[in-house]
């Protein structure tokens, strides 16, 4: 029988400055708030998550939506078992750009890969004259086929592991899918 496969490559993808980075490092700091937060040109993070009583090892890769940057960030993409694809609640270019630009990338590079959709920054939303609604993130998930719609704020820390759960499922069952289709009976 063959081992567990507990390594998980998430990578995190959006347009700058929608909270990716906040997102990721308030999860492997277990919630605590980085004192100042530089944009990114490529990072990888690594944290422990249990999931159904099973430690999983999670690396976490950060990338930088600027496009300049677009051949660095498809590197981090070899051998992806999930994509987060992010927006801001309070950015609709950045919602729109979830469509018209990283899910053409994710479907040329990345084919089959599970896709989850998560909208940063709801705690802005009651300071916001006309932010993007929950409603409006189900849409774009329907849209694009990602596997599933998670809204999240720095003040909702459970949403955290709500995600990686998600992400860690969606991993497993890509993994037992392609072990099942290497497979031959002679």
């Amino acid at each position: 029988m063959k081992e567990l496969d507990t390594f998980v490559k998430i990578v995190v993808i959006g347009d700058s400055n929608v909270g990716k980075t906040w997102f990721l490092s308030t999860f492997v700091n277990n919630h605590k708030l980085p004192e100042k937060c530089e944009p990114t040109l490529f990072d990888n993070l690594s944290t422990q998550f249990v999931f159904h009583g099973i430690e999983y090892e999670l690396s976490l890769w950060d990338t930088s939506g600027a496009p300049e940057r677009k051949k660095l960030r498809c590197l981090s993409y070899q051998d992806a078992d999930v994509f987060i694809m992010c927006y801001s609640i309070d950015n609709r270019s950045s919602y729109d750009n979830i469509r018209f630009r990283w899910l053409k990338e994710l479907r040329r590079r990345c084919p089959g890969v599970p896709r989850i959709l998560v909208g940063l920054k709801s705690d802005l939303r009651s300071k916001l004259t006309y932010p993007l609604l929950p409603k409006d993130g189900e849409i774009l998930q329907f849209d694009i086929q990602a596997s599933a719609f998670f809204e999240f704020s720095i003040t909702t820390p459970k949403k955290h592991a709500d995600i990686f759960a998600e992400a860690v499922r969606l991993a497993l069952l890509k993994k037992v899918h392609v072990r099942r289709q290497s497979c031959c009976m002679q």
